[in-house]
Order: structure tokens, then C-alpha cells, then sequence
């Protein structure tokens, strides 16, 4: 036979820290509205999308071209740009890091782009990382990195 659940323990299995479970997504809405003013959002979005475009497309041309600093400097300069443009800047980062473990074989070259991106690229923080990983691993193999 089933037990009875109480008004109260109806109530706690709805509610989150002992608050009603609708305040903390009001909460949520209230600050979504002030934070994301609704008419700026999409068209800011989309022209981001269109300017990662734009420049994607001419880094991997320059890759095809052999032009493996020039494609470097491509998606630095969009970095510069927009540093906090979340997955926009996550794929420059992943573009960077395969054109240095693919064609960037010259390692006084890879190095230099490690450095740069750990010491200019603080606010774009998937690029960033990437510099300090590269790093540590130089330090940890030596400039051959993981060819050695």
C-alpha cells in the first residue's frame, strides 16, 4: 500500500534550495532580457558568422596556396577581432593548430606562433591555450614537439 505524500513534500520535490521552482526561471527570463537586448542579438550573430566566413574561406585558400604564415596571420587577425566569438573563435584556434602540426614544420616558426598566442592572445581563450600547450610541450620534448 502506498504512503500519502504530504502537501510539504510535494512542495520540496518543486522547489529548488527551498525556493519555488518558477522563481529560479524567472529569474532566468528577467535576466535574459536585460542582459541580450532582443534587437541587437541576431543580426550581430549572423554577421559574425559572415566575417568568420569570409575569413575561414580565405585561410583555407591560403593554406591550398602554400601560404601557411599568411593563413596564421588570417585567423590572428579575426582573433584580434573577435576574441570572446565563442565557437567562431574555437574553429580559428583549430585551424591555426592544423596548419602547425600538418605544414608549419619549421620549428623555430611553430615556436614563434606558440609565443605570440600565449603572450597577445589572452582574451581569445581557445587560441590562448592553444599557445600554452604548445609551449609546455615544447618545453617538455623540445622544439621538435611531437615529432620527437
Amino acid at each position: 500500500m502506498r504512503r500519502a505524500t504530504s502537501h510539504v513534500r510535494q512542495r520540496r520535490r518543486h522547489s529548488i534550495a527551498g525556493k519555488p521552482a518558477t522563481v529560479g526561471w524567472v529569474a532566468a527570463a528577467v535576466a535574459a532580457a536585460v542582459l541580450v537586448e532582443p534587437g541587437l542579438a541576431e543580426p550581430v550573430t549572423a554577421q559574425l558568422r559572415q566575417v568568420y566566413a569570409a575569413a575561414r574561406k580565405q585561410a583555407d585558400q591560403q593554406v591550398k596556396a602554400g601560404q601557411f604564415e599568411q593563413a596564421v596571420a588570417t585567423a590572428e587577425g579575426f582573433l584580434k577581432q573577435y576574441p570572446d566569438s565563442g565557437m567562431s573563435a574555437r574553429g580559428m584556434a583549430v585551424l591555426v593548430e592544423g596548419v602547425l602540426a600538418r605544414n608549419l614544420t619549421d620549428p623555430a616558426k611553430r615556436h614563434a606562433v606558440y609565443q605570440r598566442a600565449y603572450s597577445e592572445f589572452e582574451a581569445a581563450t581557445d587560441y590562448y591555450c592553444l599557445g600554452a600547450v604548445g609551449l609546455i610541450r615544447e618545453y617538455v620534448w623540445g622544439q621538435g614537439g611531437v615529432a620527437r
